[in-house]
């Protein structure tokens, strides 16, 4: 039995209708020739091979009576697989497959099982960037799970070379253990709560201490940030819409290289910053301060000796009970700065001074300090009854970008050749975020938005791709090797 860490479990315990926690990790896979009933049956049973692999998709959250204590993970000892993995056809055009994944977006999650689904959307056409009939895998999986990061290790890291087992309901690979009973866990907690509430206190005063007057602010603050935020930092309102664009990596490379050490992440803050203030204007809203990005930063770094344990990785977890191995920071995106040069210089400047001083913090503990890790169960369960009560108050920032751009990556998952990836994040505010995945030669800039701040994502989809123009214009001018129109 694993207790969920305070900072995993808050994903669970705050979630209003398990929405707000709900990821769908999209990988675009060619299948040229459609997918027949062959190819089908392939798929499926490769699919569950890889489930049949992964200890996380075996666990159920069960919570603790009264959320007396953090909930605990219970590993089942099957999977009825015909529950969790669905396969539709007959859509044909990306737009029906966008309506289709924005339902799937918005559909709750199970927790009373593993939290977790697989939709196949098979023979799909024109999705941008992307010629010919494509399938995609829809891996929708709750927070409290894993986090973006970690799931991509697990798809991209897989042998999918092996072959499939014949009997896709065996399960004598995976260690089970006796879910615990009601009793039991009701009385280990209260046997636990003098530790609980002492942990607490002293994570308090440690937070008091660090901001105290003449010392520095914790490094998670989002200083600089002014109190009015544009209507993007609302909370969401409606259900998910879900699309991407596409961007050449021999464009992003000659960009970034104008900028001294300006990394990939850089540059995408700096067109993304561009393209909100742009589409704010559009929409009549002119900002009269900057747009302010929520940025994770992961804490530990890939290959290093403290990183998570991967096939590739191969490190230990520092922190094996804790599922998201990330922080986050506020960044200004300073789209306010006219010229691109200096824009790009200065976010890469004030992103690495971030970046160093959370992962000083952390150190070798791969956690942040902060109050969130001490939090007892109480607080958190009478923060989400607030939360569904009054609703999520508005962000300090307006909107997201995650980089996975240095995670794995494979050509082919599950035999078929790897040419897209994208996904509908979390969103409970702000109300836009954005995503950013690399394939062998392009980047894909998957935007997730509020259907009712931003009614037609394809609008706002038009801002990114002229922001890209006007950036790859004032840098590069015409790249040769560019490859996507």
């Amino acid at each position: 039995m694993v207790r969920l860490s305070a900072r995993d479990a808050a994903y669970l315990l705050l979630d209003r209708a398990q929405r707000d926690a709900h990821v769908v990790s999209c990988t675009v896979l060619s299948t040229p020739d459609g997918v027949d009933d062959e190819l089908r049956g392939d798929l499926l049973a490769r699919l569950a091979g890889w489930v049949r692999s992964t200890d996380e998709l075996f666990q159920v959250p069960i919570r603790v009576p009264a959320d007396l204590d953090l909930p605990v993970w219970h590993r089942v000892d099957a999977i009825d697989l015909d529950a969790h993995i669905s396969v539709h056809t007959g859509l044909d055009t990306w737009a029906a497959a966008g309506e289709l994944l924005t339902t799937i977006a918005d559909r709750p999650l199970e927790v009373n099982r593993p939290p977790w689904r697989l939709d196949v959307l098979a023979d799909v056409t024109g999705l941008p960037g992307i010629e010919g009939r494509v399938s995609i895998l829809a891996f929708s999986y709750h927070h409290a799970v894993m986090d973006g990061r970690r799931f991509h290790h697990l798809m991209f890291d897989h042998d999918w070379d092996t072959p499939p087992a014949s009997d896709p309901t065996d399960t004598q690979q995976i260690s089970t253990d006796r879910a615990p009973s009601t009793p039991r866990l009701a009385v280990a907690a209260v046997l636990r709560q003098p530790a609980i509430w002492g942990r607490f206190l002293w994570a308090a005063l440690c937070v008091a201490a660090r901001i105290r007057p003449g010392r520095s602010r914790p490094v998670t603050a989002l200083t600089g940030v002014s109190p009015r935020r544009s209507r993007l930092a609302g909370a969401t309102e409606g259900p998910r819409a879900v699309g991407f664009t596409v961007i050449s990596a021999a464009d992003v490379a000659a960009m970034r290289a104008q900028v001294h050490d300006a990394t990939a992440n850089d540059l995408m803050v700096s067109i993304i910053g561009q393209a909100v203030r742009s589409h704010l204007a559009a929409a009549g809203e002119g900002l009269t301060g900057e747009v302010f990005a929520a940025m994770p930063v992961h804490l530990v770094r890939r290959g290093t000796a403290d990183a998570p344990t991967t096939a590739a990785a191969g490190g230990a977890n520092p922190n094996p009970d804790l599922r998201n191995l990330f922080t986050t920071v506020a960044v200004n995106t300073r789209s306010a700065i006219d010229d691109p040069r200096v824009r790009l210089a200065t976010i890469h400047s004030e992103i690495v001074r971030h970046k160093n001083r959370v992962r000083a913090a952390a150190g070798a503990t791969g956690r942040a300090p902060g109050l969130i890790h001490a939090m007892p169960a109480p607080v958190l369960a009478l923060i989400g009854c607030v939360l569904r009560r009054r609703g999520v108050p508005p962000s300090p920032v307006d909107i997201v970008i995650s980089n996975l751009a240095d995670t794995s990556v494979s050509d082919q998952v599950a035999g078929l050749k790897v040419v897209g990836r994208f996904s509908a994040t979390s969103l409970s505010s702000p109300r836009l975020a954005h995503v950013i995945y690399r394939g062998n030669d392009r980047l894909f800039i998957s935007v997730t938005a509020d259907s009712v701040a931003i009614p037609v994502l394809d609008d706002y989809l038009s801002r990114l791709d002229e922001s890209i123009d006007a950036h790859r214009n004032s840098l590069i001018g015409d790249h040769p090797d560019s490859d996507v129109p």
